[in-house]
């Protein structure tokens, strides 16, 4: 029976080629697919819900494994953007990298890195002259782009030590798929896992809106309610026994506008967020008032730091004003952040004297002004005030 159609192909193939070569192809077909092995591993474990910085160990370690090199090393910007920091390692060198930095201005790293082109150095030791430190004592090298396309971020290095065999060109191509792809793999679950946070924030405030606008609301209007009978009650004991209910009330008001404070807060914040500020300063200028507050809007994504310490100052003048000299006993805080940050206080308190030391409204003003926004106080249609403090959050 006679070869089939692809055999007799092959055949051809293997005729045609020098002695060795069909096997050197055979071993780099081989060799691009444990490479996209290495691919798929690095797609499930992030999957799997795993952090970037599993995914940047286990990439370290299969480049080092695949490219046969004695250390591997991913170097990503710092910021500011004038450093790159190896932030994950494989082999005894890499492992003792991680942490170290070497200047982004480098020019042969620069370029790869602008240009995204994969780069074989002969002896990485010469490319860094002498601020390498550590990455100065290796030799041959592998150097391939590796972040998102829109904007590549550092470098994954395959490195052997001096007097180390030179790499082939060959591998280049496949160290710069698997990078490229990696970087990719990682860039989807950071955007996945930034998605996943948002939707479990916006449920945090729905399940905020409805303890504050159902819950809260009718715990304070049955604590209204007790508190006015109290005073018709002639039995000290029953009227002893129903204050105490009321204050029970206030506290569990108190503990739920706590819970509410924290629904508010991402827990993942590297440092305390806009919106925990905004909501502490509430609860420490207004205890004895329990405001409504409602907050919409990425406060925390939207407000940079400097404005953030301007409106958080705002916010407590704003409350200090309400709650302390126009003896408010209803007070209404609402923050919106979109194009502008607005930040809103309204009182039933006894509006805003003639005669009224305006330090502090001018305070609110010359802040406004300092971020390209005003300040306004108004008279509320049923007496007590208003005030809206605005500012431009830009593009």
């Amino acid at each position: 029976m006679g070869a089939s159609p692809v055999g007799r192909r092959l055949e051809a193939v293997r005729g045609a080629l020098k002695p060795g070569a069909y096997a050197r192809l055979f071993e780099l077909a081989r060799l691009r697919e444990r490479w996209q092995q290495a691919s798929g591993e690095v797609n499930s474990l992030l999957l799997g819900g795993a952090s970037s910085a599993d995914a940047l160990a286990l990439i370290a370690r299969r480049t080092r494994e695949l490219s046969g090199s004695d250390s591997a090393v991913i170097l990503l910007a710092d910021e500011p953007a004038d450093t790159l920091v190896v932030s994950a390692g494989a082999g005894p060198g890499g492992e003792q990298l991680i942490g170290h930095t070497v200047p982004a201005a480098e020019p042969a790293l620069a370029a790869v890195i602008t240009d995204r082109t994969p780069t074989v150095f002969a002896d990485f030791a010469d490319v860094l002259g002498g601020d390498g430190g550590l990455l100065g004592e290796f030799g041959p090298a592998h150097a391939v782009p590796f972040g998102p396309p829109a904007g590549v971020s550092g470098l994954l290095l395959a490195l052997r030590t001096k007097g180390g065999s030179q790499f082939g060109q060959e591998q280049l191509s496949l160290l710069a798929s698997f990078a490229d792809q990696a970087a990719l793999a990682i860039e989807l679950a950071d955007n996945q896992r930034r998605q996943r946070m948002l939707d479990v924030l916006a449920d945090r405030d729905r399940i905020a809106g409805d303890l504050h606008d159902h819950v809260i609301q009718r715990l304070f209007a049955a604590g209204m309610s007790l508190q006015g009978i109290v005073r018709r009650i002639a039995d000290p004991e029953v009227r002893g026994r129903v204050s105490r209910v009321v204050g029970q009330l206030d506290d569990t008001v108190r503990e739920i506008r706590t819970s509410i404070f924290d629904l508010h807060t991402s827990r993942d914040s590297s440092r305390e967020s806009v919106r925990r500020r905004m909501l502490d300063i509430v609860a420490e200028v207004s205890a004895d008032t329990s405001p409504a507050v409602r907050i919409s809007g990425a406060v925390d994504t939207l407000v940079p730091e400097p404005i953030a310490e301007h409106a958080l100052a705002a916010l407590r003048e704003g409350l200090s004003n309400a709650v302390r000299h126009a003896h408010a006993t209803d007070v209404t805080v609402t923050v919106e952040a979109g194009a502008d940050l607005v930040i809103g206080v309204t009182d039933d308190g006894v509006g805003m004297p003639a005669d009224v030391v305006r330090g502090g409204l001018r305070n609110l003003e010359r802040r406004a002004v300092a971020c390209g926004g005003s300040s306004t106080v108004t008279a509320g249609p049923d007496g007590g005030t208003r005030l809206v403090w605005r500012v431009p959050l830009g593009a």
